[in-house]
Parts: structure tokens; C-alpha cells; sequence
């Protein structure tokens, strides 16, 4: 089976000038980006179809112009000497997209590097989760899951969707707010480097949390949920989304993207009638909706009448947990260590 690195797409950079190589080897290792390289005409054209982008010197560039090689997307011609008019006319007769003036335009190739190693990462998984009624105890769930997801050695995101909630970063035990919130994020439409995003959001024991700060902000532009969470899958292999019980087009952009919806149900009459109203909000049509089913059983309520009376399937019945209070309040995240019925 091959390696991650070999799976994965490399970008071509096409030059035999030591000077430019240089610069372009270190532009692509701020990007994390490992390239292929090609020094000669030869070396270019047997990559030059099959990798999803290239940056080309002018020393190659002038090669595959006399060759007459065939036109193709994600050409990058790059110099370091912006003067030069021929470099321009070499670009349009190789069908380069764009010219690139080292050092200056360096952010904007970082920025392509970057893309690129996005677009050939497998995006990660969204749960969401949400409570059947207040204090269902989905928010801690969520917490849960995250802090299980990072102890199984998986790279975790999670989304506060709920702005009148505890918080997702005080769940998982966050002394701070240091970081990007909705108020910085929510302002923003399409693509969102993932990289940028991931790096600045407040990390709470290994979770990087999109949350509200210490004020609600204004409502997101709509998009911005979306664009945000397309760019944590892409840095993530599982984001857990923390829903409002009320409908938005926040909750909508999330569940648009959502594997599978966990809807968390107290084992009691009024849980069980509040999940049936909820489950009639257009914004869950034909989403995959299972139930945790959480607390001890008063009145002898059991999971199988909980499953049959809102007609869904269970995907955990767990008793209570009688130390969660007191762990959130040392700041603790649930299941941290393995312990309590939410591990």
C-alpha cells in the first residue's frame, strides 16, 4: 500500500536555477508541502499532466515554449526579476495562468501550495449533537466526544453553534479565550484556508474550537458556518458541531455537512415529547438522526420505549454521570482520562 506522501498529488516546480529553487523549496515547507522537481524539458514533460500544479522558471519556461507543449490549468510562471518583459510573453505561450514576482507576491504562492494540499486531503467526518430539551446535557456530550476523538489519536475540531450555551471551550476546560471566534470568522465568505483557521482558533486540550468568545457576537453572515466547517473537515478527521435547538441558517449550512445527527434524550416523559416536536423542524428532513439516550430511568422508562415512542435508533443508552458536575467546575473535560459513563 502506498505511504501517505506517495497518495497524495505533489506539486511540480520546474526550474535548473539553484537561486529560484531554493526560494520555491522553502515557500512550499511553509505550506507544508512536499514538491516533485524537474530541472530539464525532459524531466517536466513527464510530470507535466499528471500534477495539479506547476511552477515553472523562466530557464524551463523558454524550453516548453519551443516544444509547443500542450496547454493545461494551474500553470505558475515564477521570477525573480519583475523586470524582465519576456517573461510575460513566455507565461501567455505556455498558458500559465499567472506570473509570480519573488519575494514579493511569496504570500500568494504559499497560498496556492496551500490549496492545493487541501483539495487532495480526504475531508473529515461532522457529527452534530443536540439536545431533545434544555439541559439534555448535549453540550457535555459534544465535550465528550471531542476529548474521545483526540484520546483515539484523531485530529479533532469542534463548532459552537449555540450562542446562548455554556460554551464548547469552557466544556472542555478552556482558562482563556485567546483566539479566533464567530466575531472574527462569521464576517467571511468562501473558501477558508484551513490552515490559517485551525492554527488561530483557541486549542483546548488538542480540540480547536470555533466558539463565540466572551460576548455574543453579531449573527454570522450566512455562508460563513459553512465555509468554516468545509475548512476544519479539510484540517480534521472528525469536527463535532454543538447545535441551537432553535432553527437557523447556521444549524442548516452544519447539518448540510453532517454524517449523522446525535440527538441527546433524557430519560424522561418531557424529553421524550420535546424530541418528537424538534424532530418535526424542516431543518432535519432527511437527516440521519440517532439517539443518546442519557440519566437513570424514572418511573422505569427504559432505552427500547424511548427508541420506540420517537422512532429512531439508539446509538448509546448511558446512566448518569454523577462527577460530571464537579469535573466541569475544576475544569475537566467529560470522558478526559477514559472515566464515567461518557468515556
Amino acid at each position: 500500500m502506498p505511504s501517505e506522501s506517495q497518495a497524495r498529488p505533489r506539486p511540480l516546480i520546474a526550474t535548473d536555477d539553484v537561486d529560484l529553487l531554493d526560494d520555491l523549496l522553502r515557500l512550499s515547507a511553509a505550506a507544508q508541502v512536499e514538491p516533485d522537481i524537474a530541472t530539464s524539458l525532459a524531466a517536466t514533460r513527464a510530470r507535466w499532466s499528471t500534477a495539479p500544479i506547476v511552477i515553472v522558471g523562466i530557464d524551463v519556461a523558454q524550453a516548453l515554449s519551443n516544444a509547443q507543449v500542450p496547454r493545461r490549468a494551474s500553470v505558475i510562471v515564477a521570477t525573480q526579476d519583475g523586470d524582465d518583459a519576456s517573461v510575460w510573453q513566455l507565461a501567455v505561450s505556455i498558458g500559465a495562468e499567472s506570473v509570480v514576482v519573488l519575494p514579493g507576491d511569496e504570500t500568494e504562492l504559499v497560498d496556492r501550495f496551500a490549496e492545493m494540499a487541501e483539495a487532495s486531503a480526504v475531508p473529515g467526518e461532522v457529527l452534530s449533537v443536540v439536545g431533545a430539551r434544555g439541559g439534555a446535557g448535549a453540550s457535555s456530550f459534544a465535550a465528550a466526544l471531542a476529548t474521545t476523538s483526540v484520546a483515539n489519536g484523531l485530529q479533532t475540531s469542534a463548532v459552537d453553534l449555540d450562542p446562548l450555551g455554556p460554551g464548547l471551550g469552557l466544556m472542555l476546560g478552556a482558562n482563556g479565550t485567546e483566539g479566533l471566534h464567530w466575531s472574527d470568522v462569521g464576517r467571511t465568505r468562501g473558501r477558508v484556508p484551513s490552515g490559517a483557521l485551525t492554527t488561530g482558533l483557541p486549542n483546548v486540550n488538542g480540540v480547536a474550537v470555533l466558539g463565540w468568545g466572551p460576548t455574543i457576537s453579531e449573527t454570522p453572515w450566512p455562508g460563513s458556518a459553512g465555509a468554516a466547517i468545509d475548512a476544519m473537515r479539510r484540517a480534521s478527521d472528525l469536527v463535532v458541531v454543538d447545535l441551537a435547538r432553535s432553527p437557523s441558517d447556521l444549524a442548516g449550512e452544519a447539518l448540510s455537512r453532517t454524517r449523522a445527527v446525535l440527538l441527546v434524550v433524557p430519560r424522561d416523559i418531557r424529553a421524550i415529547a420535546a424530541a418528537s416536536r424538534l424532530l418535526r423542524l424542516p431543518m432535519f428532513d432527511g437527516a440521519d438522526v440517532r439517539l443518546v439516550i442519557r440519566g437513570p430511568a424514572p418511573g422505569g422508562i427504559t432505552a427500547e420505549e424511548v427508541q420506540s415512542a420517537i422512532g429512531l435508533p439508539v446509538v448509546v443508552d448511558m446512566a448518569a454521570s454523577s462527577g460530571l458536575d464537579r469535573d466541569l467546575e475544576s475544569g475537566i473535560a467529560p470522558a478526559t482520562g477514559g472515566r464515567g459513563p461518557m468515556a
